[in-house]
């Protein structure tokens, strides 16, 4: 195999990494309402094929390409320099930061899926969180001194520009995964990421909205990161309930980021139908596997209060709504590692960056 002929494919690549983990995350919160709400056997075992499924693809994808940069920073080192002093690339290398923060929680899943005890994998999964910690907060900090001080043209702005905002939002998540304890002492750095990933997020969207609207649209390639808009409600949704109660702040945030979800959904659909695969088409995953996600923690939420689901209630409706959105996620999951899988053994590699 001539190894070679990977370097083309960009550090935005690890976004698969994140899309994979969350899609994993959300088909385990799906088995988990099937299974305590007593439905049919077989959704449980389906459930369970598709979170393990994509969990293990989730983990293949990131040595994959862990091994490929680490030889194309060996063999083509100025290639990843030129990538990361471009402004408008930099930003993708807090993919694999979000990848590091994610990853544990698919272990954890693992492990309990196979009902294996293995204080290795255990303490591997604490150490990768904390290098992603370590990771995420450094490269927000470089990011933000980047923007400050020095200059910017507005066409530089994409939406990829939240993605050190989101990773941000993403540290907590892993915290019930890898903790025992009570995890009312991350209170503290819980609300940090919350404040500080809202706090730019707030200040980012106006910016990338006023650059689409006013100045100059996303080039063809960077049509679908506009998806991405959506992650700092859906991600901050599920950051804010590991900590607190889905209150009614935790409501609005996921509102706001499913309506944000309806607003983009025919921008989606247009750059589908007139651009050409490349590898930002993952940037949809992730923003859509958490909004899932979101949703579905509010329906096993509700089910600590209701013995039984009558499907012709209202709460059967929204229940037969969000697994109908889960079952359209996956699909487009199953589209792009198909569409990736086939340009990856094919000549068009160099043409997916």
């Amino acid at each position: 195999m001539n190894i070679k002929r990977y370097f083309s494919l960009p550090i935005s690549f690890f976004g698969a990494v994140m899309g994979l983990s969350a899609i994993s995350l959300a088909w385990f919160l799906a088995y988990k309402i099937i299974y305590f709400a007593h439905l049919n056997d077989t959704l449980v075992k389906i459930s369970q094929i598709f979170y393990t499924f994509f969990a293990l693809l989730a983990l293949l994808v990131f040595v994959f390409l862990f091994f490929i940069f680490i030889f194309k920073s060996i063999m083509n080192f100025e290639n990843i320099k030129s990538e990361f002093h471009n402004p408008t690339t930099k930003v993708f290398f807090g993919t694999f930061c979000i990848s590091c923060l994610l990853l544990p929680m698919i272990l954890s899943i693992l492990l309990q899926t196979f009902h294996y005890e293995s204080n290795i994998i255990k303490t591997f999964g604490l150490i990768l969180w904390t290098f992603g910690v370590i990771l995420m907060f450094g490269f927000s900090l470089y990011i933000i001194n980047t923007w400050l001080y020095h200059k910017h043209e507005l066409i530089h702005i994409t939406p990829a520009w939240i993605i050190p905002v989101v990773g941000l939002l993403d540290i907590p998540l892993a915290l019930p995964y890898i903790f025992n304890t009570n995890l009312y002492i991350f209170k503290y750095l819980t609300m940090l990421c919350i404040g500080t990933g809202f706090l730019f997020a707030l200040i980012l969207i106006p910016l990338i909205l006023a650059r689409i609207i006013f100045f100059q649209k996303l080039p063809d390639k960077l049509a679908p990161t506009l998806l991405i808009l959506i992650a700092p409600f859906s991600v901050g949704f599920s950051t804010y309930t590991t900590i607190f109660n889905i209150d009614d702040f935790a409501i609005i945030l996921f509102l706001i980021g499913g309506f944000l979800f309806l607003s983009l959904l025919p921008q989606i659909f247009k750059a589908y139908k007139c651009c050409p695969f490349k590898i930002t088409w993952w940037a949809i995953s992730f923003p859509l596997a958490t909004l899932n996600i979101s949703y579905l923690k509010i329906i096993a939420n509700s089910l600590k209060n209701i013995n039984t689901i009558n499907f012709n209630s209202l709460y059967g409706i929204f229940i037969i709504l969000a697994f109908g959105f889960l079952i359209f996620t996956t699909l487009v999951f199953l589209w792009l590692i198909l569409r990736t899988v086939k340009g990856i053994f094919s000549k068009e590699i160099e043409n997916l960056s």
